[in-house]
């Protein structure tokens, strides 16, 4: 699992989850890449750990006006 940000979903975090071969994992989000918006602006996901339950956590930014902000998402694995 990667994490970063998705210019084609309006700079929303995104994740992207890969196979054994390198190839993306189209059973995650059906693509293999998730967005969410988390700010009214710019987001970005800079750091991700997957946890022992397998739901991933997610570290980044969130820009809402003028004010970057800290942001924290967990994922569950029913919502990729």
């Amino acid at each position: 699992v990667v994490s970063g940000f998705a210019r084609f979903a309006n700079d929303d975090m995104a994740l992207a989850r890969y196979d054994g071969t390198g190839a993306l994992d189209t059973n995650f989000g059906g693509t293999g890449i998730v967005t969410l918006p988390v700010g009214g602006g710019p987001d970005a996901a800079n750091a991700v750990a997957v946890q022992a339950d397998k739901k991933i956590l997610v570290a980044g930014s969130a820009r809402s006006g003028n004010d970057d902000n800290v942001a924290i998402v967990r994922w569950l694995i029913d919502d990729c």
